[in-house]
């Protein structure tokens, strides 16, 4: 108040300064919401979701995924992936999806995924970007078929903060840089492990 007060000297209209003041509160407290607030997800529309670009929240996994062909029919959601006549999961995250949200899989299993293209980036995650955090998923049977420059399980590019992670039985194909858990790794990769079920590569990271 007291320095709303003083840019009256400054000719400044005090009215506007108390409205300016209170709307970068109002809005710094929304981005401080959004920063607490978790967001769970329950199932494999929620997921899909949170791969495409998401902005910077906070992802809970509740319960196990296993990809079902006549469980979801994506067709009649815009942003949702099609599916091929076997259930495959046929879009993958585009190349400019940067992931800086924080994803907790809860240790709950993601089974059965299939997807693979020809983006340059290709994964669960295209790209995890700086800010991003993927932590405690598990990633059991699945295939990644990748076309492009970077694939890998979780990320085509890790450019953040994976921990606490694990892929079991999942196959890795790329004619780049491929590797069990991110393509390319400019970030930091811990306490994670990969027990492979088929890696094939020019490049393995």
């Amino acid at each position: 108040r007291q320095g709303i007060g003083l840019r009256a000297y400054g000719q400044n209209d005090p009215k506007v300064e108390y409205k300016r003041e209170g709307f970068a509160m109002f809005e710094e407290m929304i981005a401080a919401i959004q920063e607490e607030t978790i967001r769970r997800v329950a199932n494999l529309r929620h997921f899909n979701n949170v791969r495409y670009g998401a902005a910077a929240y906070r992802y809970l996994q509740t319960t196990d995924f296993t990809w079902q062909p006549d469980l979801f029919d994506f067709t009649s959601f815009q942003n949702y992936p099609s599916r091929s006549a076997d259930g495959v999961l046929l879009k993958e995250a585009e190349s400019s999806d940067v992931f800086e949200g924080r994803y907790d899989g809860g240790g709950y299993f993601i089974c059965d995924l299939r997807f693979g293209g020809e983006e340059e980036n290709l994964g669960l995650f295209a790209q995890v970007g700086h800010s991003g955090e993927l932590t405690k998923i598990a990633l059991v049977d699945g295939e990644v078929t990748g076309g492009g420059k970077y694939t890998g399980a979780l990320a085509g590019i890790n450019e953040g903060y994976i921990h606490v992670c694990y892929t079991s039985s999942t196959t890795v194909e790329g004619n780049g840089v491929v590797g069990g858990l991110a393509g390319a790794n400019d970030g930091v990769v811990e306490n994670c492990y990969v027990n492979f079920g088929e890696t094939t590569d020019n490049e393995f990271f």
